[in-house]
């Protein structure tokens, strides 16, 4: 009895390290990148764009595991997108994405700086 318990338990962890490869929370899947993921209050925002269609942006908030926000939402209307966009100027450049839910508009923005060597 045991040892069936200890194989369930290492089964159900293998189960969840493929679900996220990552050594933080996010909603992010092993086949997505992350473009962006940060705790709020006790719930996590992640941004994450999948890695062989890396235009295909998704959206996803609340508890990791059981997201209660996901945008654009897999089963509605093909209309919803989420847009994006980089600007750089050196030293730095901002990337952004929004979209609107409703009467709700969502905007992330994230602040990147190149370092130089000297």
């Amino acid at each position: 009895m045991r040892i069936l318990f200890t194989l369930l338990v290492l089964l159900q962890n293998l189960a969840h390290a493929n679900e996220n490869p990552y050594n933080f929370p996010t909603h992010c899947n092993i086949d997505e990148q992350i473009i962006f993921s940060c705790k709020i209050k006790n719930k996590f925002v992640s941004v994450c764009s999948e890695k062989s269609k890396p235009n295909k942006i998704t959206y996803r908030y609340g508890n990791i595991g059981s997201p209660e926000f996901i945008f654009p939402n897999p089963l509605a209307s093909k209309s919803d997108q989420i847009n994006y966009g980089t600007a750089f100027s050196a030293p730095h450049g901002i990337s952004h994405i929004n979209f609107t839910n409703s009467s709700h508009q969502y905007f992330v923005y994230k602040k990147t700086y190149q370092l130089h060597k000297d």
